[in-house]
């Protein structure tokens, strides 16, 4: 009884196989919802991805700058890095306006604890800054 009526239908014109102007625009609505949360984590990863980059080169620079340091001997590394001087072969050497400044916060005969600090603009244009102490005995 069931294929009669539909034979029925299909003689009248009035059934199609085909899908519904409906059914297209329901399904185009998921799509587009399902692309924006895609690009939306795309771009957020992007980002992400962009920070941890200059996290990084900070870090690599700012560890290259340690380095340069304990390379001094003892008694040449406060006329060779005066306090408050910049390693100006830091000056801009992988981020944007980057600076490594020295910093001496005690300093005996035998010893010397100063703080090395990495500043630098960001691609979003914000001022970063990060810094480490070390302490150095003859």
């Amino acid at each position: 009884m069931r294929v009669q009526s539909i034979r029925k239908a299909r003689a009248m014109g009035r059934m199609t196989d085909g899908t519904t102007l409906v059914e297209v625009m329901i399904a185009a609505a998921i799509l587009a919802v399902l692309l924006v949360a895609f690009l939306s984590i795309m771009y957020s990863a992007s980002n992400l991805t962009a920070s941890q980059r200059e996290a990084s080169l900070a870090a690599y620079d700012l560890q290259s700058a340690v380095e340069d340091t304990l390379a001094i001997p003892f008694d040449s590394l406060a006329t060779r890095f005066p306090d408050g001087s910049t390693l100006t072969a830091y000056n801009d050497a992988s981020l944007l306006d980057e600076r490594i400044g020295v910093q001496y916060l005690e300093s005996t005969s035998d010893a010397v604890t100063y703080r090395l600090t990495i500043q630098f603009t960001n691609a979003k244009g914000f001022s970063q800054r990060d810094s480490i102490v070390m302490r150095r005995a003859r």
